[in-house]
């Protein structure tokens, strides 16, 4: 058992405070991930905005001009240091200064993420200086983190306090507990929710008011962050104390999803990015599932380092970020450390069936996560996920350290499961080493040696409104793209195009995905990547199809531009 005691306790709470000091202070104003519109919305909110008015809220355009004098955005994308000569907080806004109005954006954003930094904004608003303002809010946010701290260390099994804070301490967790944002309450709440499942699981003392307390916190994150409302479902990996039969639980699901629909109500849809369109997002999944399960693969084989080093020790803006590849060291070996300890605590706990549940459980969380940032954040038909963060996952990890310590306890004493383990691992090895170099020296799918023909005048269109082959000598085996020039006649064209590249019989699919919603606004040359083909007589077909998604008002049609009745495409080939 890893003990606490005071002489640690008072380690930890020393680096706790240094670290929280530095992460207030030392992180200049709104360098912080998404700060700027965290920060207008607690504004909003702290002027009794809870729900926004005609899609919009209104605020003092002081405030929102705040961002923008003091450069974060020229800080953000430069990498530039921070001009120590705009600290001027200190100043004081006069009845003048306030009194301008600015419609302001944020529907999307729950005011029951807020509530903390709300507090400090409105205990210091009559001082009318933002120095004063920025900081209490931050602070606010961190005095309601070390509250649940507090509160969650009194009520779990002191046998796992070290549990707690190791996610306490955290850079990312203290990160973004000091920061303006809806990631305060959801990362605040976790602790209290991961004691009392710890309590569930050690059979410790767990009664209807733990039940509704469960309930009441899980709701709250669920309605500010649809994507944990599976946390619910951790409670339900083990034998209930308070009988529930099956279609009580299933009641209480129904109703707690319920209650999040009706939370999310007034929240307005919001601006989303350039061709971002979540209904025809959701089309394009409902009629090609398999697409998107190959694009959250690619996706997550492609950035799950990135998030894990988000997690940890990512501080700043994710564009400029200051890593420091101690801090992932340190925390992973402390997370190894753990496992095997919480390996020894768990060995006569977890059982087969609630490792699964909790993997279940922590899958789902995360399918839901990459769903919604597919939806609300990607181009539509795009071939990854964008918008990820790792600190999405932050309330997971808890629960990750469990699964794992309860994983090495049943390797410990299953022989076959400790050898399928050794064996994944090394194959792993053997799969990370072939893919490496298979994309440093064998991967010719981004190295082209020839260039587009020169664009002929022409003003005739080949209009492709159905599934169209376009077949071309290839000259070489290795083909890695395609460009073609387009003439839409300057008309958006979102729809997602289907392609195919497909053998000279345009019989067998040898390449599949959707045109890139960038590659085909206007008049332009687009280019269409996959990765190397094969041609065995020197010939591919490519098949272009509007994917039929009952969506009228974007049913343009993409237009080829010809010459001599041959359409202007090119394949980039190797010779």
């Amino acid at each position: 058992m890893l003990v606490i005691n005071k002489t640690v306790k008072l380690i930890l709470i020393i680096f706790l405070f240094a670290e929280s000091l530095l992460l207030t202070f030392g992180l200049p104003p709104f360098q912080k991930f998404d700060e700027p519109s965290h920060f207008i919305r607690v504004i909003a909110l702290s002027r009794g905005q809870l729900f926004c008015q005609n899609n919009h809220f209104i605020i003092p355009e002081a405030y929102n001009n705040l961002p923008q004098e003091y450069n974060f955005q020229k800080v953000l994308l430069d990498n530039e240091k921070f001009p120590l000569a705009l600290m001027d907080f200190s100043k004081k806004w006069t009845t003048d200064d306030l009194k301008e109005k600015v419609e302001i954006n944020g529907c999307r954003q729950n005011f029951l993420g807020y509530f903390p930094n709300t507090l400090g904004v409105l205990l210091t608003s009559w001082t009318s200086r933002p120095l004063v303002i920025f900081y209490a809010g931050r602070i606010f946010g961190f005095l309601f983190f070390v509250s649940m701290l507090i509160i969650s260390l009194k009520i779990i099994n002191p046998k796992f306090q070290y549990l707690l804070w190791f996610y306490a301490l955290m850079p990312m967790i203290i990160h973004q507990a000091t920061a303006f944002s809806y990631d305060v309450v959801i990362i605040s709440l976790t602790l209290p929710l991961t004691a009392l499942w710890i309590n569930k699981i050690t059979k410790q003392r767990f009664n209807k008011i733990h039940w509704m307390l469960v309930a009441l916190m899980v709701l709250v994150i669920a309605i500010i962050k649809p994507i944990y409302l599976p946390l619910f479902f951790f409670f339900g990996l083990n034998n209930w104390n308070i009988k529930l039969k099956y279609k009580e639980f299933i009641a209480v699901i129904l109703i707690a999803i319920l209650v999040v629909g009706v939370g999310r109500i007034g929240k307005g849809e919001g601006n989303y990015p350039t061709f971002v369109n979540p209904k025809l997002q959701l089309q394009l999944i409902i009629n090609d599932p398999v697409y998107f399960f190959e694009v959250v693969g690619n996706t997550w084989m492609d950035k799950w380092i990135s998030h894990l080093e988000e997690m940890i020790g990512v501080v700043g803006w994710r564009s400029t970020p200051m890593i420091n590849n101690y801090l992932n060291f340190t925390f992973l070996i402390l997370a190894a450390y753990l496992v095997t300890k919480l390996a020894k605590d768990f060995k006569n706990i977890t059982n087969t069936r609630q490792l699964i549940g909790i993997f279940a459980v922590i899958l789902s969380v995360i399918f839901l996560g990459t769903l919604a940032m597919y939806l609300t954040w990607s181009p539509v038909g795009d071939k990854s996920v964008e918008g990820i963060q790792g600190r999405y996952w932050l309330p997971l990890v808890p629960y990750w350290l469990v699964l794992f310590g309860g994983l090495t306890a049943y390797a410990n004493k299953t022989r076959w499961f400790k050898n399928l383990i050794i064996c994944l691992v090394l194959f792993g090895s053997v799969a990370t080493i072939s893919l490496s170099l298979w994309n440093r020296y064998f991967d010719w799918s981004k190295n082209w040696i020839n260039s587009l023909n020169p664009i002929l005048p022409t003003t005739e269109l080949v209009v492709i409104d159905k599934e169209t082959n376009l077949v071309k000598q290839t000259y070489g085996k290795n083909i890695s793209a395609v460009a073609l020039n387009l003439d839409n006649r300057n008309k958006s064209i979102i729809i997602p195009y289907q392609y195919q590249v497909m053998d000279g019989e345009c019989y067998q699919v040898l390449r599949r995905g959707y045109l890139s919603s960038w590659g085909i606004q206007g008049e332009t040359q687009m280019l269409l990547e996959f990765k190397p083909v094969l041609s065995n007589n020197g010939k591919l077909c490519l098949k272009l199809n509007p994917l039929n998604i009952g969506a009228k008002d974007y049913q343009d049609k993409l237009t080829i531009k010809v010459t001599d009745n041959q359409p202007q495409m090119e394949w980039l080939y190797f010779p």
